[in-house]
C-alpha cells in the first residue's frame, strides 16, 4: 500500500508543472491542497483533499465578477473566502458533468469523470490519475469555462435542471450552481438573460423564502428584490 505522503507528493509535483504555467496559485492546508487562479473578470478555484486513502477533487469552480459583484450587494460577505492573504469572489459555477467515485482497484478507469478516486495505491497508477487530471485542466475545463461564462448558457441547464426536478446548486446530482445562495444567484443569472419565464422563477423561489423555517434567510431575499429590481437585462434570449 502506498503512502498517502507519496501519493501526495507525486500529485503536487505533477500539478505544479502545469497549473503554475496557467496562472494557478497553490496554498497547502493540513496537508491538502488549494488551487485558485486570478483575472480581471474571473476566478477559479479547487481544493484537493488528501486525508483519506481516496483523493478528492472538491469545491471546483469558476467565479465571474459580474455575477459575484452583484451577489455580494445582495449576501455582503457571505461565502468570501482569502487566499495568500488575497480577497477572493465566490465561485459561480461548476463543472456538471462529474461523478461521484471511481475505484481503479475495482476496474474503474479514468475514462470515468469521477472527483473522489481510491485504488490509487502505487506509482504508475498515481501518474495514470495524474495524465488524467493534468489533461483536464489543459483541455477540458477551459471548454466547459468557455460555454458557460456565456450567462444563457447556465439558464439552459438551470432549465433542463428544473425538467428534472433537481436543484441548481445540487453539485453531488447535475447542479450548475456552487456559490452560496444559488437560487439567488440563479434568480439573478435568469433576469440577466431576459428569461421569459423569470417570474415563475421568482415566484417559486418567494414561496420558499415565506416559509418558517426560512426566516433567517429572509433578509438576504428582501435586499435581492430590492436589487433586482434596477437590474437590466443583459441578453435577449
Amino acid at each position: 500500500m502506498m503512502l498517502k505522503t507519496e501519493r501526495r507528493k507525486i500529485i503536487l509535483e505533477r500539478l505544479e508543472e502545469v497549473l503554475k504555467p496557467l496562472g494557478y496559485e497553490r496554498e497547502m492546508l493540513s496537508g491538502d491542497a488549494i488551487y485558485r487562479r486570478f483575472d480581471k473578470d474571473s476566478c477559479d478555484y479547487f481544493f484537493l483533499d488528501f486525508t483519506t486513502s481516496f483523493v478528492d477533487l472538491r469545491y471546483l469552480g469558476h467565479g465571474l465578477i459580474e455575477i459575484e459583484s452583484l451577489m455580494s450587494e445582495i449576501i455582503g460577505n457571505r461565502e468570501l473566502s482569502s487566499f495568500n492573504n488575497k480577497s477572493s469572489i465566490r465561485t459561480t459555477f461548476t463543472d456538471p458533468t462529474f461523478s461521484g467515485g471511481g475505484d481503479f482497484a475495482a476496474g474503474d478507469d479514468f475514462s470515468m469523470k469521477a472527483k473522489s478516486w481510491c485504488g490509487l495505491d502505487t506509482p504508475e497508477i498515481v501518474h495514470l490519475y495524474c495524465d488524467w487530471l493534468t489533461n483536464y485542466f489543459t483541455h477540458e475545463y477551459p471548454m466547459i469555462v468557455e460555454h458557460y461564462s456565456y450567462l444563457p448558457n447556465i439558464l439552459q441547464k438551470m432549465n433542463e435542471l428544473d425538467a428534472k426536478k433537481i436543484a441548481w446548486g445540487n453539485i453531488v446530482s447535475e447542479g450548475i450552481l456552487c456559490g452560496g445562495f444559488p437560487d439567488l444567484c440563479g434568480l439573478l443569472i435568469s433576469k440577466l438573460c431576459n428569461d421569459p419565464f423569470y417570474e415563475e422563477k421568482f415566484n417559486f423561489w418567494a414561496e420558499d423564502y415565506a416559509k418558517d423555517e426560512n426566516e433567517k434567510w429572509l433578509q438576504c431575499f428582501e435586499r435581492f428584490c430590492s436589487i433586482i429590481e434596477h437590474v437590466e437585462p443583459r441578453y435577449n434570449i
